[in-house]
């Protein structure tokens, strides 16, 4: 794709030093301003993610609109004419990529009737290398079980001020409320969540939502491009692979019965030394599988 670019740059240059292309000049000044913003545009900002690669296209889209283009009739037809066949092609492409995720999407969709109505469900990543950057397709597949079977995502965007669907206080704790939070860790990474509290300090910036979760989410789906993991956390339970992902059940740990008992506690003062002793314990733990 950078190839792609550098060849727009290079043949806008040449179309402007030969004066076939001329940018309007009411809109030079704009997109010269708008040029240096590009360069210096945070990748988050207003709690969105991306701004570093959306403001860039918004900018060639905008030179494009300001552009003129002096052509011969003959030269005018056949850029026209080539317009045209790419967008037939492009449009071919564009219909059969779909239709392949179509046919993932409804297969996903089908296997989350096993899950109960209301269910917590996480979504995380195989930790194929290279698949990295596959897997953000299907980042958000799991907000198909907030519509198919009422249940929660774990990363369902829920950003205040920016999304309009926002959590209850009874989900806030593992809601996405930021766009760090957007994105699912590594299958191997959940072993460092699986406790309330972890060493990893990255892990409250970019995974706070998964914290504790054996006890706090009740299926989880990964999502597998490439060879199937071979390290699955203990609590994991197989019910469904797919051609793409594979969805298990969570067994609870003994100690997250405990550690409701510990949130229902009555207040600090009037807790027993050793019950907050036992509940510190609890929480801590350990961040083994």
């Amino acid at each position: 794709q950078w190839i792609l670019v550098l060849l727009l740059i290079v043949g806008a240059a040449a179309g402007i030093l030969t004066r076939k292309l001329s940018i309007h000049p009411a809109m030079r000044p704009l997109l010269i301003a708008f040029a240096l913003i590009c360069l210096a545009v945070p990748v988050t900002a207003v709690g969105g993610w991306g701004i570093h690669q959306r403001y860039p296209a918004l900018l060639f889209s905008l030179s494009f609109a300001a552009t003129e283009v002096r052509l011969t009739a003959t030269l005018d037809s056949l850029m026209a004419g080539a317009a045209m066949l790419l967008s037939a092609v492009l449009s071919m492409a564009l219909n059969a990529n779909w239709q392949f995720f179509d046919k993932q999407a409804t297969e996903y969709r089908t296997a989350l009737r096993v899950l109960p109505a209301g269910s917590k469900v996480l979504l995380a990543a195989d930790d194929t290398p290279h698949q990295r950057s596959d897997s953000s397709l299907y980042w958000h597949f799991d907000t198909y079980a907030t519509v198919d079977r009422q249940a929660f995502g774990s990363l369902l965007l829920t950003t205040r001020g920016q999304h309009v669907v926002h959590p209850t206080r009874e989900y806030e704790r593992i809601a996405a409320l930021s766009s760090d939070e957007g994105s699912p860790p590594p299958l191997s990474g959940l072993a460092a969540l699986r406790m309330p509290e972890t060493d990893r300090a990255d892990a409250y910036r970019f995974h706070r939502n998964y914290l504790d979760w054996p006890c706090q989410f009740d299926f989880a789906a990964i999502v597998e491009l490439g060879e199937r993991s071979r390290v699955e956390p203990a609590e994991f339970e197989l019910i469904h692979r797919g051609s793409f992902f594979a969805l298990f059940r969570i067994h609870k740990p003994a100690r997250c019965a405990r550690l409701i008992s510990c949130n229902t506690l009555p207040t600090a003062p009037t807790r027993s030394a050793t019950a907050l002793r036992q509940c510190k314990t609890i929480r801590r733990g350990s961040s083994r599988f």
